[in-house]
Order: C-alpha cells, then sequence, then structure tokens
C-alpha cells in the first residue's frame, strides 16, 4: 500500500495590476478636467519617470508609489490631452443671448434643484434662432424650469428659451420655460441601419403598437417611439436597463448562440468566433450606448481570457473593457450609461458571492440562491449611483427585477425570432406574434401591480458626490 501523501498545490490569489491601474487611471480623468486643457504635456513627463520608476527593483513601497503615480499622472495626461472643449469661444459668443429653440439628446443624468427646476446636459444639439440652423458642439448646460415629466436618457428633446455663452468656463447654456419630447430615431447605427428598419418593420406589421414599441426597445435599445406612461412604468420599477442593451442581451444571445453551435457540433475556437461576429452584427444594428459597447467587449476580452489562461479573474475582463472604452472615449467618464453599467457588473462581481451565501444558510436552494444574489448585488450595487444622477429611487425594483428576469429571457429570443421571420414574411410572422403578446401582457401586467405598491418608488432629492463615495467606500 502506497502511503505516500499527494502533494496539494495551493493557488493563491495574486495582486491584480490592471485593476489598480484602470482604478487610479480613471481617477486621473475626472481630475484632469480640474486643470486648464494646455496643461497636459506638463503632466506627460511625471508619468513617464513614474512608471519608470515602478520597474526599478526597490522595495515594494517604493513601487507602489510609483505605480499609483504613473496610473494617475496617465490619466491626467490623457483626459487633459484629449477631453477638450469643443466650442470656438469667437463663433458662441455671438449667439450669446439667442432667443429660440434647442434640439438634442439627453446625455445622461439629470439633478433636481431646490427651485424645482431640473438641470441636465444635451449633446448633438441645433440651435434655432432667427430662422436659422445652427450646431453647438460639445455639450450643453440645460436648466428647464418647469416639467410636466422627467426626462429620459439617449432621447432626444426640444427646449424653448435663451442660449447664452460663459467665456470664462467655456461652457454653453440654455436656458428654458418647458420641456418636450421629440419621438423618433435617435443615433441610428449606419452600418446596420438596413438590418435595423427591417427588424422593426416587421415588429410593426404584426404587433400591436405598444408592443412593437417596446419589443424595438429591448432588442435595439431604440425607445424612442415608447409612450411616456410605459417609460415612466419601466422608470418607477426600476427595470429600465432592459430598454438599453447590455450584458444581458450579449449573455442570452451568446448563450444561444453558443447552445445552436454546439448542437450542430462545431468546434470552440470556431464557436467562440462566430459567436463573436454575430454579437458584432447585432451591436451594429443597436443605437451604440456605452453599456452594449462594455458588454460586447467584456464577451471578447472574457472569451479570449478563457481560451489562453488557467485561472481567469472576473475583474480582469471588467477593467480592460474599460480602460479599452475610456482610451477611445474618455468622455464616457460622464456618460451615465458609462457609469451605471460598469458599476451594475462591479457589484455583481464583489457582493454576489456574500449575498448567496447568506442566502443559501437561510436554506433557501442553491439555484434561486445565486439567480436571486445576481439580481439583489446588481441593484444594491447601482442603487447610490442612480439617485446621484437621477435624484430618485426605485425600492420596488427588488421585487420586480428577480420576477421580470426569467420572462425577459422568453421575450428577447422570442422577438427576434417575430421580427426576423416577420421582415422575411409577415403571414408566418403572424404565427408567432401572439405568444410574444402574451408575453409582454404578461410584463405589463406584474409593472402595473409594482408601481401600485405605496412607497416603491421615492424622491431622494441631490445627492452629492462625495456622499456617493462615501456609500460605495462603505459598501466595499
Amino acid at each position: 500500500m502506497n502511503n505516500k501523501t499527494k502533494s496539494r498545490k495551493i493557488i493563491k490569489s495574486k495582486f491584480e495590476i490592471l485593476p489598480f491601474f484602470t482604478a487610479i487611471f480613471i481617477s486621473g480623468l475626472v481630475f484632469s478636467q480640474l486643470f486648464s486643457t494646455d496643461l497636459s504635456y506638463f503632466f506627460f513627463f511625471p508619468a513617464i519617470v513614474a512608471l519608470a520608476g515602478s520597474f526599478i527593483k526597490t522595495n515594494r513601497t517604493v513601487i507602489a508609489i510609483s505605480l499609483i503615480s504613473a496610473s494617475f499622472f496617465t490619466g491626467l495626461f490623457y483626459g487633459n490631452l484629449r477631453i477638450r472643449p469643443e466650442v470656438d469661444p469667437v463663433e458662441l459668443q455671438l449667439l450669446h443671448e439667442s432667443k429660440g429653440q434647442l434640439n438634442g439628446i439627453l446625455n445622461g443624468e439629470f439633478k433636481m434643484l431646490k427651485t424645482g427646476s431640473i438641470s441636465f446636459y444635451l449633446r448633438k444639439c441645433k440651435l434655432f434662432t432667427a430662422s436659422q440652423s445652427i450646431y453647438i458642439p460639445g455639450r450643453v448646460y440645460c436648466k428647464v424650469k418647469t416639467t410636466n415629466h422627467l426626462p429620459e436618457p439617449e432621447q432626444n428633446y426640444l427646449l424653448n428659451g435663451a442660449f447664452k455663452f460663459d467665456p470664462t468656463n467655456k461652457r454653453p447654456s440654455f436656458t428654458a420655460s418647458n420641456l418636450t419630447h421629440v419621438p423618433g430615431r435617435n443615433e441610428l447605427s449606419l452600418l446596420g441601419g438596413k438590418m435595423q428598419r427591417r427588424l422593426r418593420d416587421g415588429l410593426n406589421m404584426v404587433l400591436p403598437t405598444r408592443h412593437a414599441a417596446v419589443v424595438t426597445g429591448f432588442l435595439l435599445g431604440d425607445t424612442s417611439f415608447i409612450n411616456f406612461k410605459d417609460r415612466q412604468l419601466f422608470r418607477e420599477t426600476g427595470v429600465s436597463h432592459l430598454l438599453a442593451v447590455s450584458g444581458q442581451h450579449i449573455m442570452l444571445l451568446s448563450l444561444i448562440i453558443a447552445a445552436l453551435l454546439h448542437w450542430l457540433k462545431i468546434p470552440p475556437v470556431s464557436r467562440t468566433i462566430l459567436t463573436t461576429v454575430f454579437l458584432v452584427l447585432y451591436a451594429f444594428t443597436t443605437t451604440g450606448s456605452a453599456s452594449v459597447l462594455r458588454a460586447l467587449l467584456m464577451f471578447l476580452v472574457t472569451a479570449i481570457i478563457f481560451h489562453i489562461e488557467s485561472f481567469p479573474s472576473p475583474v480582469r475582463p471588467l477593467s480592460l473593457s474599460a480602460l479599452i472604452l475610456l482610451v477611445y472615449n474618455p468622455s464616457y467618464i460622464v456618460n451615465a450609461a458609462f457609469v451605471l453599467s460598469f458599476t451594475a457588473v462591479s457589484g455583481i462581481i464583489l457582493l454576489r458571492p456574500m449575498i448567496e451565501y447568506y442566502l443559501v444558510r437561510m436554506r433557501l436552494p442553491r439555484v434561486i440562491s445565486r439567480y436571486m444574489s445576481v439580481t439583489f448585488a446588481a441593484n444594491i450595487s447601482v442603487m447610490p449611483m442612480a439617485a446621484h444622477f437621477f435624484s430618485s429611487l426605485s425600492i420596488i425594483a427588488f421585487l420586480v427585477n428577480p420576477l421580470i428576469t426569467w420572462l425577459f429571457a422568453i421575450i428577447l429570443p422570442l422577438g427576434f425570432a417575430v421580427g426576423t421571420v416577420s421582415a422575411l414574411s409577415p403571414e408566418y410572422g403572424l404565427f408567432l406574434a401572439p405568444g410574444l403578446s402574451i408575453s409582454l401582457d404578461g410584463l405589463f401586467s406584474i409593472l402595473e401591480h409594482a408601481a401600485a405598491i405605496p412607497g416603491g418608488y421615492i424622491y431622494t432629492g441631490n445627492i452629492s458626490g462625495f456622499l456617493t463615495a462615501l456609500i460605495y467606500i462603505s459598501l466595499l
């Protein structure tokens, strides 16, 4: 009998340099907006010196300080270099105090002011004044005195008021008396425009107007045709994330495609390549928001890491995706969709194991515990940031999200099937449409009953960024 003791290999978790660098780099991007734009090369040399110092083999404290300094000064340099005011002060000064209309797309967040007004930023703006249409580059700070409804991210709005330009901080602003939603197509991808139109037309031919508008929002992220009542319903019940193409969409589609390719006996690497091609084509048919880019990048990075690494870290794909997107467009750092998307995924990675542990201890089955812990972790993680961005919280989201996630997993593939079949042959699409309509009616029924619960949706007022940061520190 062999009494030799088997050796056990103990794998210890190592310090993750990439997430650490990305976090400090983001801090540098944020602070870069406090400095004049002509100081970029002033931050370049400290970044190079600090980066070189991190490679010198001294004690760990010096290396850590050098790495922190290199990450921070790199963010300062890149943010100061790329996040530049896109306005011509001379031209905008001529438009100061001009009265007219401003048309643009809501950048993301809005603030409730003590006076009862709301403030927000619009991008891709056009100013209509004195029978002229003038394009305003960059973002325009808007303040609306009275409004009957709260604005929605990525929607097109028309304001009536006065345009102002402050040359001291180079920020154009617009003070309006009212706010009007402009329905219609917004920011559609040119490459996927034809595919998108065929899919939308197919849904419109076989579904009622309300159902077609919501399914178009689910599939493509285009919510411009959803009526105000339904948008408010999604907001109050905390499921507006379903209308933004994100990781949930990419995950469901990748699982369906991978299962089909596995059934066809396609090898693993080929499966990954074919799935990636399909997801990229799908991303081109959407509105191209930061959330879908994040989800697509995370899939690509995760697929690569799983094929080349033995022990992949879940934080590494997330941090690498954030770094790539911020290098591509540093202004994403102030985009609500970008921030909320990464916050939700970070919460799932960091909070889910702890929540699942306690749910299992409450004698819940492992499958249910894992399912509930994912939705709870995502909701807990985005609540402080949502309150900061939108001055409101949906408490009922903790109840609604677990109930409708499984239903959404049915609606999404069924919506693709109905839209695709109807685009090719409306007659055959009519056979599938009733099943999709029944699922949507069930979804609306759950949301309407949840919205009727008292205290499910509350206004928090303006929560400062400092307080929001303290809340996240306590969560960590």
